[in-house]
C-alpha cells in the first residue's frame, strides 16, 4: 500500500478526509447549483441541483461510495440533533429561545 501525505505537514485532518469521502467527483459525477450563497452558505434541496452523472471517469464504484455515505450517516448525528446541540451554544435558534 502506498502512503500519500498531505500537502502541508504530511497529516490529513478529519475534515479533509470527510470531504474526500463525500466528493461525488470520485464516482464521475459533477454537481452544480448545490449551494445558496444569499445569506451564508446553505445547501439547496436536491431537486434544485444540476447533476452531470458522467462528467469524468469514476475512480470508485457507486456501491462503495454509497456504502461510505451510509456508514457516515450512522456515525454522525442528524441535522435536527446537530441543531439541538448547536442551540446550547447560541442565544436564539429558530423559534426556540435557548438558555446560555
Amino acid at each position: 500500500m502506498k502512503t500519500i501525505t498531505s500537502p502541508r505537514n504530511g497529516l490529513w485532518s478529519w475534515t479533509t478526509v470527510w470531504h474526500i469521502l463525500h466528493n461525488e467527483a470520485y464516482i464521475g459525477q459533477k454537481v452544480w447549483n448545490k449551494h445558496d450563497y444569499g445569506k451564508g452558505k446553505k445547501i439547496k434541496s436536491k431537486d434544485e441541483w444540476i447533476i452531470n452523472a458522467d462528467s469524468q471517469p469514476p475512480i470508485i464504484d457507486r456501491d462503495t461510495f454509497n456504502a461510505v455515505l451510509e456508514k457516515s450517516k450512522e456515525r454522525n448525528p442528524t441535522d435536527a440533533a446537530l441543531q439541538d446541540l448547536l442551540c446550547i451554544f447560541s442565544v436564539e435558534c429558530s423559534n426556540v429561545q435557548c438558555v446560555v
